[in-house]
């Protein structure tokens, strides 16, 4: 349902062919933030955090999903955030709401108000330069 959403946006605006559809993010926490074996408690803690992030970066102009699971091999909470790339009034995303470094720091920030650990700043270009 949230897909065929996002395509009448982009179809709204003709950008439904030969632009980004959209962006996809993976807010990850490990066992010692949010207990693997929580239950409802730690996927719902886990969401939360995935919520206050969308909305943050996102705002009320952007559409964006927040899919939260607790799989694969190590077994930790994390949330699939999509955006589409279009907004509500037409204009694509740029500038800060696809820039890496800003959405760890808006991460981080996000992390800490919520008693979280956020990213070691060492790790920021380690995992930047790891997805050239």
């Amino acid at each position: 349902m949230s897909k065929m959403h996002m395509r009448e946006v982009q179809k709204e605006y003709g950008k439904d062919k030969g632009y980004v559809q959209g962006y996809s993010i993976i807010q990850g926490f490990g066992a010692d933030e949010i207990d693997p074996k929580g239950g409802v408690d730690s996927r719902n803690k886990a969401h939360d955090l995935g919520l206050q992030f969308a909305q943050q970066v996102y705002g009320e102009n952007n559409q964006a999903i927040v899919v939260t699971q607790c799989d694969g091999k190590s077994g930790l909470w994390h949330n699939h955030i999509i955006s589409n790339a279009v907004g509500l009034d037409g204009k694509s995303q740029r500038g800060n709401m696809t820039k890496w470094t800003q959405l760890a720091k808006i991460n981080d920030e996000i992390a800490l108000e919520n008693g979280l650990t956020p990213l070691d700043k060492d790790n920021w270009q380690k995992n930047k330069d790891r997805k050239r």
